[in-house]
């Protein structure tokens, strides 16, 4: 172990992001290619609501054979409508290309953050060499783009890049409406606790609500005009947190999806690693972020039909969490 680690240790960083993106490939197309040659005999009804959107992009099916709230998330459907292959095929390619290109972006997120490179090297293969890339990338869903989104909007906010963030996050909303997180992540990461009444927080307050008021617009009008005969909101109920409990195979995927906060765990137990909040906001705002998308997972109990993605939404601020308990491990040795 040792051995390779050095080994490793003298690669360069664009040998070491084509190793991550080589073994992502593999993971995840070998799942694609398992659902292949079963004949597509083992696809869930999600993916059947997202392959008949995708066949109404192409005129093939009447809108009245679409189901809400799937008609709800039409960018990738719509984007795979372009491919020339059958509708599972084509999410399932836009849904790796997606898982592909977070890679690269992560890659520069963690670069933006100044990591070393075995930092990014081992943090990218501890949140995309994990259970959800591998099970949920290569099907017919939507969640591959959508973490795409919001890896691609954290490196806009802490580039700077405003307008391009704002751009992007009506897009993020229509790929799937947990891409919210967001909202969590910019606040914190602006914000300056150390001079609440300053300037700037006046006008990262603003910002914020302008983006709360983007997400229900959105929302409002995205179930307006792709909603059949009734408009879905998710309510919380008892007999919904029962029937979840119930759902043993569920729960087989949440916990292999949150294996990846194992390392976190472990070195900060194992070696007493503390985490600078009061004066890093990057931390800040992932932890704030990832204890958001842990609310979002939980709350789902209660009204939709959680499952590994529900976690998997939140690998974008892990993978930075994991970096910083990385180079901070590496620092006492």
């Amino acid at each position: 172990m040792k051995l390779l680690f050095e080994k490793i240790s003298k690669l360069n960083n664009s040998t070491l992001l084509v190793i991550v993106l080589s073994l992502t490939l593999i993971l995840v197309a070998s799942r694609g290619f398992y659902i292949y040659h079963s004949d597509y005999k083992i696809i869930s009804p999600d993916e059947i609501n997202y392959f008949n959107l995708t066949r109404f992009f192409r005129g093939e099916l009447s809108f009245s054979n679409c189901s809400e709230p799937f008609t709800y998330r039409p960018i990738t459907p719509l984007l795979a409508s372009i491919l020339p292959f059958n509708p599972y095929l084509s999410i399932a390619i836009i849904q790796t290309i997606a898982c592909l290109l977070n890679v690269v972006i992560s890659y520069y997120i963690l670069t933006h953050l100044n990591k070393d490179r075995i930092v990014k090297f081992y943090s990218l293969l501890a949140v995309f060499f994990t259970f959800p890339v591998f099970y949920y990338t290569a099907t017919a869903r939507v969640d591959s783009l959508g973490i795409t989104f919001i890896s691609l909007m954290t490196l806009c906010i802490i580039r700077n890049k405003s307008i391009l963030f704002f751009f992007l996050f009506p897009l993020a909303l229509l790929t799937k409406e947990t891409c919210v997180i967001i909202i969590v992540f910019f606040f914190f990461y602006k914000f300056s606790f150390n001079d609440i009444l300053n300037q700037n927080n006046r006008k990262v307050f603003f910002q914020s609500i302008l983006l709360l008021l983007l997400f229900f617009g959105t929302q409002i009008i995205v179930r307006y005009y792709m909603s059949n005969s009734k408009v879905v909101v998710w309510h919380s109920s008892l007999e919904a947190l029962y029937f979840n409990l119930s759902r043993i195979r569920s729960f087989t995927s949440q916990i292999l999806s949150s294996l990846t906060f194992l390392p976190i765990i472990y070195l900060l137990f194992k070696y007493k690693i503390k985490l600078n909040f009061k004066d890093n906001k990057i931390i800040l705002s992932s932890v704030m972020s990832f204890i958001f998308g842990i609310a979002t997972y939980l709350y789902a109990f209660l009204s939709a039909y959680p499952d590994g993605r529900f976690v998997w939404i939140a690998f974008p601020f892990i993978m930075i969490l994991i970096s910083n308990i990385l180079e901070s491990y590496w620092a006492t040795k």
